[in-house]
């Protein structure tokens, strides 16, 4: 066996599981994502969070009463949850009409934004032996700050979006460290988003990484569907 057969089907790195109140209801109301990672993940009281979403404050309760007693909040390591999470967190979008619409309203505006970018720092890394556990506490604490200072949405957008690209950037660089991989697919919801897609490549290429991106097939559930299509094909109707 080859190195990259070796390390092919195997799972290196996550983002920390958090719960989803209401299950699919917190994919419509990205609010709702928020106020878990601000309770389950950073330990923020009831009535802090109060402060971030006032006009929620009964639902808030429930939710935290859902979240504490495990009732329908599934777990999620979802980057696309955390993309919603920054937005309802800015101001930018508490309901959406389709999935996905949050964290497109966060691209376009982060693409707006051609200044010096705020230091919100970076996602930590906890090696569990051959895992790599990513930590964004730090981040979502920063990106508060920096509102609370008044410091624009698209330019903490924009950080965001970089500091999303260090994080898979240093990941790949671990990684490459530890298997001698060289070769790197982007795939997945997440990266329909352009200002990502194009910003990781040209930091992967610049340090001598051979990438793949889809071109033919989408690298959403649309591509799921699509492999699914064609598994039937060739299993169930031969």
């Amino acid at each position: 066996q080859t190195m990259n057969e070796v390390y092919a089907d195997n799972r290196r790195a996550y983002f920390d599981y958090v719960p989803m109140p209401g299950g699919e209801k917190a994919i419509d109301e990205p609010w709702r994502m928020a106020v878990s990672y601000l309770y389950a993940s950073l330990g923020k009281t009831i009535v802090e969070i109060n402060s971030f979403f006032p006009e929620k404050k009964s639902e808030i309760k429930l939710i935290c009463q859902m979240i504490d007693k495990r009732i329908n909040s599934p777990k999620t390591s979802s980057c696309g949850r955390l993309f919603d999470t920054v937005a309802a967190l800015l101001g930018l979008r508490e309901t959406v009409a389709y999935e996905g619409q949050a964290a497109i309203i966060l691209e376009s505006i982060a693409a707006e934004f051609d200044g010096s970018l705020p230091d919100i720092g970076e996602f930590d890394l906890v090696e569990q032996n051959d895992l790599i556990l990513i930590k964004p506490n730090k981040i979502i604490e920063n990106i508060i700050t920096g509102r609370k200072k008044n410091t624009s949405t698209q330019a903490l957008s924009r950080a965001f979006h970089e500091a999303l690209i260090v994080l898979f950037l240093r990941i790949a660089i671990k990684l490459k460290s530890d298997t001698g991989i060289t070769q790197v697919a982007l795939s997945g919801g997440c990266f329909q988003n352009m200002l990502l897609l194009n910003g990781l490549m040209k930091r992967l290429i610049q340090n001598n990484f051979i990438v793949y991106i889809n071109v033919e097939v989408p690298p959403n559930d649309g591509g799921i569907a699509l492999g699914q299509a064609y598994w039937g094909m060739h299993h169930i109707f031969d």
